[in-house]
C-alpha cells in the first residue's frame, strides 16, 4: 500500500484505513501534505487543504472500546443464540452464559474474543471473564448454575463468580441486527 516516495508512510490505502478507524470511534480526520512545513497552521486557521473525514457516530466511543474494537486481537470465538445477538446488539445488555451455544479456540480470563451469531457473522467483541474450558462447561447454562459446572464452592474465602460472561463496559457491538 505503500507508493516507494522518499517522505511516504504508507500508501493511500493505509490512510483510508486510518480514516475508517477514526471516523468509527466519533473522531474527525485530516490528510494532509506533511511536506509542507506549516500544513499545520493551515489546517487550524481552516485553510482548504488536504482531505477531511467526518465522523460516523454522534458521540465518541471510549478508549478501551476503542481497543477492543480495533487493536484486540481475539483468540477464540463463541458462537450464541438469536435471544442473546438481540439481547446484545437491540438492547445493550451482557453476554450471558445461557446464550452461548458454540465455543471455539483456546483463550484466557481478559482475552479478547469474537461473538458470532449461528451463522458464523460477528456480531460483537469483548475481553472475556472466563478461559475457554470453563466457556465450555458453562455454555447454555444459567448464571446460577455456574458454580456447580465448574466445580466451585461459594463461601466467604471466594464470594462469587461472575454472572457475565462478557460485562456490556468491557463488549463492542459490530453490527446492529
Amino acid at each position: 500500500g505503500t507508493d516507494d516516495a522518499a517522505m511516504s508512510v504508507g500508501g493511500m490505502i493505509s490512510k483510508i484505513k486510518a480514516a475508517e478507524i477514526v471516523t468509527a470511534t466519533g473522531d474527525s480526520l485530516i490528510v494532509a501534505d506533511g511536506r509542507e512545513s506549516d500544513i499545520l497552521e493551515q489546517v487550524f486557521d481552516g485553510k482548504d487543504v488536504g482531505t477531511i473525514f467526518l465522523p460516523s457516530l454522534t458521540k465518541s466511543m471510549q478508549s478501551k472500546k476503542r481497543w477492543i474494537s480495533f487493536f484486540s486481537r481475539p483468540n477464540g470465538k463463541l458462537f450464541i443464540d438469536e435471544g442473546a445477538v438481540k439481547a446484545l446488539c437491540k438492547k445493550g445488555k451482557s453476554l450471558l452464559s445461557s446464550g452461548i451455544t458454540k465455543v471455539e479456540g483456546t483463550f484466557d480470563r481478559g482475552d479478547t474474543v469474537n461473538i458470532s451469531n449461528k451463522e458464523g457473522i460477528v456480531v460483537a467483541r469483548g475481553l472475556i471473564n472466563y478461559n475457554s474450558e470453563e466457556c465450555s462447561s458453562i455454555k447454555g447454562l444459567q448464571s446460577s448454575d455456574i458454580p456447580k459446572a465448574l466445580k466451585v464452592k461459594l463461601d466467604e474465602d471466594f464470594a462469587a463468580l461472575d454472572d457475565e460472561v462478557i460485562h456490556r463496559n468491557n463488549l463492542v457491538v459490530s453490527i446492529q441486527e
